[in-house]
């Protein structure tokens, strides 16, 4: 996505909470300067900096960056200091934090998953169940927490998926997809014998979903004795809690939403403060 269009979806949430104006700043704050830092209050993995720089920049304000994305922060650390107009500082805060809040527990929360899955070198991957108008910077979190962000639209692979085999029969449906030679084709499978006529049929990836453990064993065994080469992914019901259960099995990837829809927001504040000095303010990274 590019900055102009990154730039505007960060405005259309601004406008989303600005309403009609900022009434309580307008009403008793002139036009002063003033200075604010962005403080952790406690540890994690910092997502959502390049995008609170694109907004700092269009509101005119002067910034010292801190922390980079992808990195590790520990409680108390400042990320982020701001100078410049004090009313927009204060319009800005909330959609700010949120952002900064957000993404950043989304990126720790997938951290801690690929870290447990690298003890057997699987790799860990996102869903497609993403907040609508948020999915892009839930994805680009998770990819800062070390995942992987599999598909951001329906247009980026085929996924055959059990909706669509109520209409259509499993070999027929993997044999039109892939007449799109430029795709993969993935199938999403209810059982072991599935997953074998599956990949029999050609499909490129096969997902196990909501598979227990002793049943992703059991459907690997098959895949591994079809001698076929596909991709194994594992889905459905995988938490932070039991992913080391599914792990210790080499699929080739685990998915799960549990990173961007049960990730815990990191706490942040904005502290402001009047303007120690007006030659310059904050220096502009």
């Amino acid at each position: 996505m590019e900055d102009v269009i990154i730039i505007e979806r960060l405005l259309s949430y601004l406008r989303d909470d600005l309403g009609y104006g900022d009434i309580t700043t307008d009403s008793i704050i002139g036009e002063s300067d003033a200075e604010a830092v962005i403080l952790a209050k406690e540890a994690g993995v910092l997502a959502g900096m390049e995008e609170a720089l694109l907004l700092l920049e269009h509101f005119g304000l002067c910034f010292s960056q801190k922390r980079d994305d992808g990195k590790a922060f520990e409680k108390g650390e400042v990320l982020l200091e701001i100078s410049g107009r004090a009313k927009s500082i204060l319009n800005i805060e909330r959609v700010l934090l949120n952002i900064f809040m957000k993404m950043s527990g989304i990126a720790t929360t997938t951290k801690r998953a690929v870290e447990i899955a690298d003890r057997y070198g699987v790799r860990v991957a996102c869903t497609r169940k993403t907040t609508p108008g948020f999915g892009y910077f839930e994805k680009k979190a998770v990819k800062l927490g070390g995942g992987l962000t599999h598909r951001f639209h329906l247009d980026d692979l085929i996924l055959i998926k059990d909706n669509h085999l109520v209409l259509v029969e499993l070999e027929g449906a993997i044999a039109r997809a892939k007449e799109n030679f430029t795709k993969k084709v993935e199938v999403e499978v209810a059982s072991a014998e599935e997953a074998v006529k599956a990949c029999i049929a050609g499909a490129d990836i096969v997902m196990l979903d909501n598979f227990t453990p002793e049943q992703v064993e059991h459907a690997l065994l098959l895949i591994n004795q079809s001698d076929h080469d596909v991709t194994v992914e594992v889905s459905g019901g995988i938490t932070i809690e039991n992913l080391n259960s599914y792990a210790k099995l080499k699929p080739d990837i685990i998915s799960l939403s549990y990173i961007t829809t049960a990730a815990r927001w990191i706490d942040m504040s904005l502290k402001l403060g009047k303007l120690q000095s007006l030659q310059g303010g904050i220096p502009h990274n």
